[in-house]
C-alpha cells in the first residue's frame, strides 16, 4: 500500500492561560486615584517565552483606608505576550495612606514676660496637596508654651484652624500640633519676630461627598 496525504486540513492555536501566584496589591499613598499595583509571578509560560506581567489594578475607593479592595486590570507584556492570555487574580486588597502636607513660613513671636504662656503665631503656606483638591488653612493660629517664665528658643505648641472646600463647603475642625515652633520670653519691653519656623500636624477634612484624610508634616 501507499498513503496519499490529506490536504487542506486547518485547526486553530488559541492562547494558553496564565496564572498570577503569590499575586498581592500595593499599598499607597492617598493621590486622588484609586490606580493600584499589582505584583506577582506568572505560571505556566513557555520556558524561553519572553512575557512579563503588567501589574494594574483599581482601588474600590480613592480615600484612605485599610484593607481597601482592588480590582486586577493587569496586562501581559512581552514579544510572545500574544500566545497568551491572563486569569486575572482576585481577592486583593491593599490600604491608602494619609499624605504628609507640609506648612512653611510660619513665625513665633518673642515677647516680653506677661504672666501667660500664650504666643502669637502668624504665617504659614500649605504645601503637597493633591490638584483638585481644596485643602486650606484658616483662622488665626493660637500657640502656648510650657511655661510663661522668661526663657529663649522656648517650644510653641500650636492649634490651627483648618478649612476643607470643595464643591460645597461643608468641613471645619481645628487641630493641635507638636514642638515645632520656638520663640523666646524676654525681659525687654519690645517684642521682636524669630526666624520662619515650621510646624506638623494630622487633620481629618470631609465634605459631605468626599472625605480625604492627609497628614501635615515636615
Amino acid at each position: 500500500y501507499s498513503l496519499t496525504q490529506p490536504e487542506g486540513l486547518t485547526a486553530d492555536i488559541t492562547q494558553k492561560a496564565l496564572t498570577v501566584t503569590s499575586a498581592a496589591a500595593s499599598n499607597k499613598t492617598y493621590d486622588g486615584n484609586n490606580s493600584a499595583m499589582i505584583t506577582g509571578t506568572l505560571s505556566g509560560v513557555i520556558e524561553s517565552d519572553a512575557v512579563t506581567l503588567n501589574g494594574t489594578g483599581t482601588f474600590a475607593s480613592i480615600n484612605i483606608g485599610t484593607g481597601i479592595v482592588v480590582t486586577s486590570t493587569s496586562t501581559l507584556d512581552g514579544a510572545a505576550a500574544g500566545n497568551y492570555s491572563l486569569t486575572q487574580p482576585e481577592g486583593l486588597t491593599a490600604d491608602i495612606t494619609q499624605k504628609a502636607l507640609t506648612i512653611t513660613g510660619a513665625v513665633a513671636a518673642s515677647r516680653a514676660y506677661d504672666g501667660t504662656t500664650d504666643i502669637s503665631v502668624s504665617g504659614g503656606e500649605l504645601f503637597g496637596e493633591v490638584e483638585g483638591d481644596d485643602v486650606t488653612l484658616g483662622g488665626t493660629p493660637a500657640g502656648t508654651v510650657s511655661s510663661a517664665a522668661v526663657g529663649n528658643d522656648k517650644a510653641v505648641t500650636v492649634k490651627i484652624v483648618f478649612a476643607r472646600v470643595r464643591l460645597v463647603w461643608t468641613s471645619m475642625g481645628e487641630i493641635a500640633s507638636g514642638r515645632t515652633c520656638t520663640s523666646a520670653i524676654r525681659n525687654s519691653p519690645t517684642p521682636t519676630l524669630r526666624a520662619a519656623s515650621t510646624w506638623s500636624h494630622r487633620l481629618t477634612l470631609s465634605t459631605g461627598a468626599r472625605t480625604t484624610r492627609a497628614m501635615l508634616g515636615v
